[in-house]
């Protein structure tokens, strides 16, 4: 990190840029956005804040109580054998197969220690986890070093634990691992401009990518390095909001690669749209691709139908996805 900007200028060109790629989008170009200027009274802040957090622990013992059954028995599977599922210190290990199981654990373990803040074990681990990730001189996969996915994965897992266990690191861990997602984001950001993923729209690797360097972003901005923030934040919103505007032409609500990695691609196409409107006040709830592409998820948990078949055509680009009913058609 460069630079350490507070005040106005940032602020007003990333409110700039949110209203010019919103306009687009919502329904009444004149209306402004309103850009949340980074006012968050504490941690966490990415997808919920501090006072929503009693209300998350009360529903997952109530209506999310199934959700969070789910949660318990994966942390207690990491918890009961813990080498197993820790990242490895040695940066050759770490980087020698493709490692994205690191981020995506750690943002769970991260969401379990919010919801039992009682399990100390929990939070011990979790923070062991962080300090093996911040040791690794990179998160990229040695075999497949052009490849900004599994990083990706391992910066949306560190930022967000960064920012649900904010209050349980030390001050020397909260500037070390603001260092790491800082150096992450940047390394994502100026890949952006020479990958695929910055400029082939609608390609699972582009919603993946930019919702790690998003989350990035607003970490970053909540510290007040607003100058970084900016940057970050033009470059994701450049990108997708352009997916947003194209998938406006698909109206049955598919995307091209099919179930299989269609709901890769959804999983942080989702998580965008979450954090546009929670951060910047951008609604694409009302996208019609988006209500069509719910209409068939629901579908799909209707009676009669089966399961979600799909197969990967190894050393080829193509993909066979069927829905098997039980008419068998």
């Amino acid at each position: 990190m460069r630079t350490h900007t507070r005040g106005a200028p940032s602020v007003f060109f990333i409110h700039a840029v949110c209203f010019a790629f919103a306009c687009g989008a919502r329904e009444d170009p004149d209306t402004m956005v309103p850009f949340v200027n980074a006012n968050y009274d504490s941690y966490p802040m990415l997808y919920f804040s501090k006072g929503d957090v009693e209300v998350l622990r009360l529903q997952a013992t109530s209506t999310h109580q199934h959700i969070a059954a789910r949660l318990i028995e994966a942390v207690q599977t990491m918890l009961s054998n813990p080498l197993e599922y820790l990242p490895p210190w040695d940066p050759k290990e770490f980087s020698a197969r493709w490692n994205e199981i690191y981020g995506n654990n750690l943002g769970a373990l991260a969401m379990f220690c919010v919801l039992y803040p009682e399990n100390i074990e929990a939070i011990n681990m979790a923070k062991d986890y962080m300090e093996r990730m911040a040791a690794q001189p990179s998160w990229l996969v040695k075999d497949a070093p052009w490849d900004e996915v599994p990083l990706a994965h391992s910066l949306v897992g560190f930022a967000t634990a960064y920012d649900f266990l904010y209050s349980y690191l030390s001050k020397t861990q909260q500037e070390r691992f603001l260092e790491v997602i800082a150096n992450a984001s940047g390394y994502m950001y100026e890949t952006s401009y020479r990958r695929g993923w910055g400029f082939q729209y609608l390609h699972n690797h582009q919603p993946t990518n930019c919702v790690a360097l998003l989350a990035g972003s607003l970490v970053l901005m909540n510290q007040g390095y607003l100058q970084e923030a900016y940057l970050w934040t033009k470059q994701v919103l450049a990108i997708m909001e352009k997916s947003v505007v194209l998938l406006q032409e698909v109206t049955d609500g598919s995307l091209y690669e099919g179930v299989a990695y269609g709901s890769y691609t959804t999983r942080s196409l989702f998580q965008y749209m979450f954090l546009v409107q929670r951060h910047f006040d951008i609604n694409h709830f009302s996208h019609p691709w988006l209500k069509q592409h719910f209409a068939f998820m629901y579908r799909t948990v209707l009676p009669g139908m089966m399961q979600v078949c799909a197969l990967y055509l190894l050393q080829t680009t193509g993909f066979l996805s069927c829905i098997i009913l039980r008419t068998g058609e």
